[in-house]
């Protein structure tokens, strides 16, 4: 279980912030694991490490589930932080200084050639929406820290950004992460044939 408490308000900061800022904004205590602390913005150590984690090719969960190793792993990052304007939050162990979680939400329209498996009208679809996206690495899976970590972040962009729909793309082969986002509040409305994964949005 993991008890988190706000230190900053999310609406004070002026989001996203410059590359390589972070700022500390809840600290978290688990039963088990001890004290963490959630961050928005990436320093560069929190890059180097996720960078890490995205080329490490025995962590098969991650490589068959996401595009890491080519965005973070290979990527550049910071062409990409200044193209993407995404807002990104980590969940770092206090004592080690581990990026256990990480989660990333920006503005991103909905893919082209979707096959919608509920109504959505022309009008909702061309809302602006924001896509997001949900890590959680190596020995820091199966604790009880990811869920109440996604939800607390839910909780600040519903907050933020009441009138803009969320979306999330998930692989069709990815079990646990459909129903991770299922016990988060999403629902699939369409499938993307061409990239073999469900869109779901937030409700």
């Amino acid at each position: 279980m993991l008890d988190i408490t706000t230190l900053v308000e999310i609406d004070s900061l002026d989001l996203p912030l410059p590359i390589y800022k972070s700022k500390k904004i809840a600290n978290a205590l688990h039963d088990e694991l001890g004290s963490f602390g959630i961050y928005v913005g990436l320093t560069r150590e929190h890059v180097e490490q996720i960078q890490t984690y995205s080329l490490d090719l025995s962590d098969t969960a991650l490589q068959e589930s996401t595009t890491d190793y080519k965005r973070f792993g290979k990527g550049d990052y910071a062409e990409r932080y200044t193209k993407k304007h995404r807002i990104q939050f980590v969940l770092v162990h206090e004592e080690t200084g581990d990026v256990a979680s990480m989660i990333w939400y920006g503005p991103e329209a909905l893919p082209e050639g979707l096959e919608f498996t509920v109504a959505v009208t022309q009008k909702e679809k061309s809302r602006q929406w924001y896509t997001s996206a949900y890590r959680t690495y190596g020995k820091y899976r199966g604790v009880r820290i990811t869920t109440a970590f996604s939800a607390y972040i839910l909780d600040l962009y519903k907050k933020s950004h009441p009138k803009n729909p969320m979306s999330l793309a998930v692989q069709k082969a990815n079990k646990p992460g459909i129903k991770l986002y299922t016990k988060l509040g999403f629902i699939t409305i369409a499938q993307d044939n061409k990239e073999n994964e469900y869109i779901m949005q937030l409700i």
